[in-house]
């Protein structure tokens, strides 16, 4: 039998536990709040216009439109059509649908946890770190699918540890898995490099296991039969548009610099010189001394950990970054790689937690911790992170005479156009006519607007200066600004 526990050291571990829940519901708190803070506070941007509108569109034209966009597969824009169907089309209403899909995430989060067998304070430290982060609750917020990506990946991570430890049911658990993982790769295309780190990791440290390798290989195999007919249908319009330029273009190749910021982005960003080098210093030390210690050691269960870690926080981004200098068009977009978020802050919470002496784990973890939270209360107040586009198609209905009508607008791209049309439409407004023309030139009438974007204008003139010079009155410009970019609006008159 057990020596009984002492009174004192119960009482210690009472406390230590309330200690520990007391963080948990703490963290829980802070996931929720950052998730629902400023929800409304700005419009609707290019992309999630994209989704509004597509989800109006029936069934059919849904997947058509979506098909021929390229760039994402239909899941997330279906559930997007139901959610409307329930609630319309307010902006509340709309943006709480991706982000009470991000707080679920809380729960394949903890289910996670459990298979690996984290301890109390690392579980809390992971979910502390994700729930303060700017780039989680960023795209948490937007009418997209990567709130959507990050909890099925999250689903899926979860059910592929419980595949690979568990005996029992393990065909049941797989079936799991599998219908997780379709839902994954209908939702965005970086699920696949999901289940390919999953194999990959079942070829390096499940080779005892090769029942579940040939099951896992065979869902797999079930997984490209169910999506064939989706890339039948896409392959089918890039044929038809003659390749993914159009779609894709815009994508530039990645260098070191880039790979550095993305991970410093998931330690939280800070304006300060050399903040990004620093906080790969502070977060990156604790992941290599653990890593040494586990080689070391020779830990089996500690080195698969350790390497599944590894594998889901970095594989995917490295082979991203590889894939998009190798190939014709790049395929680097940091928002895609929200996959490897959630195990690299899990990564860096275990080895962290895990740190000797006590000392260096103390002041490691102050460092960690102050530095996740000062920058994501950084960046929560910011208001300057999207266009205003809601706001500057309001200030030229104002501008414009009443009595006007079939005045054109003048937009030399679609990110523009876009917005513009949309709001003026969803505000009723009839006098106005957007048309997205490629050259200033095509610009004609007697009275119209120009609309454009500073980062993109690439003439020596702005619009303003080459009208002038052709004899026009240029009228006072209406300028919606955020981070690196002015979208510009000003009306013109011919004298």
């Amino acid at each position: 039998m057990s020596a009984p526990v002492s009174a004192p050291l119960e009482n210690k571990m009472f406390l230590r536990r309330n200690v520990h829940t007391a963080i948990f519901v703490l963290a829980v708190a802070l996931f929720i709040a950052f998730r629902l803070w400023h929800l409304t506070y700005y419009s609707l941007d290019f992309d999630e216009i994209f989704s509004v509108q597509a989800a109006r569109q029936t069934w059919a034209a849904l997947l058509s439109v979506i098909a021929d966009d390229l760039v994402h597969p239909p899941l997330f824009y279906l559930l997007l059509k139901v959610w409307i169907v329930i609630g319309g089309e307010s902006l509340f209403w709309l943006r709480l649908f991706p982000a009470l899909t991000a707080i679920a995430s809380i729960i394949p989060f903890l289910l996670l946890c459990r298979e690996l067998k984290f301890q109390m304070p690392e579980r809390n430290l992971a979910l502390l770190l994700i729930a303060v982060n700017a780039y989680l609750v960023f795209y948490a917020q937007q009418v997209r699918m990567y709130s959507l990506l990050f909890f099925l990946t999250l689903c899926s991570l979860w059910l592929f540890v419980k595949f690979y430890k568990r005996e029992a049911n393990l065909k049941t658990n797989l079936l799991a898995l599998f219908i997780v993982n379709l839902l994954l790769v209908y939702t965005q295309y970086f699920g696949w490099l999901v289940i390919g780190v999953e194999g990959v990791f079942l070829l390096l440290w499940g080779r005892w296991r090769s029942r579940r390798l040939l099951l896992f290989s065979l869902s797999v195999g079930a997984l490209i039969v169910c999506f064939a007919p989706w890339a039948y249908v896409v392959a089918e319009a890039a044929v038809a548009k003659r390749g993914l330029g159009q779609n894709i273009g815009w994508i530039t190749r990645p260098d070191l610099s880039d790979l550095v910021w993305y991970y410093g982005t998931l330690n939280g960003l800070l304006n300060f010189p050399r903040a990004t080098s620093l906080s790969m210093l502070i977060f990156g030390f604790p992941v290599l001394l653990w890593g040494w210690h586990s080689l070391r050691r020779e830990d089996g269960r500690q080195t698969s950990l350790l390497g599944g870690l590894l594998l889901f926080s970095f594989l995917p981004a490295l082979l991203t970054f590889a894939a998009s200098h190798v190939l014709s068009q790049s395929v680097w977009v940091d928002r895609y790689l929200i996959i490897v978020a959630a195990p690299y802050l899990m990564l860096v919470a275990v080895a962290a937690w895990r740190l000797q002496p006590l000392w260096l784990r103390t002041i490691m973890l102050a460092l960690i911790i102050s530095w996740a939270l000062v920058a994501g209360f950084y960046e929560l107040p910011k208001t300057d992170k999207k266009i205003a586009w809601q706001a500057l198609a309001q200030q030229m209905m104002r501008a414009e005479p009443a009595q006007s009508s079939g005045v054109r607008v003048y937009a030399f791209e679609g990110f523009v156009a876009a917005p513009l049309e949309f709001y003026l439409e969803t505000a009723g407004e009839r006098r106005f006519q957007i048309l997205a023309v490629k050259d200033i030139h095509a610009a004609t009438g007697e009275h119209f607007w120009i609309a454009f974007r500073n980062s993109t204008w690439n003439q020596p003139q702005q619009p303003q200066e080459i009208l002038a010079a052709e004899g026009y009155r240029i009228g006072d410009a209406l300028t919606a600004e955020t981070q690196g970019q002015t979208i510009i609006l000003f009306p013109v008159w011919r004298p």
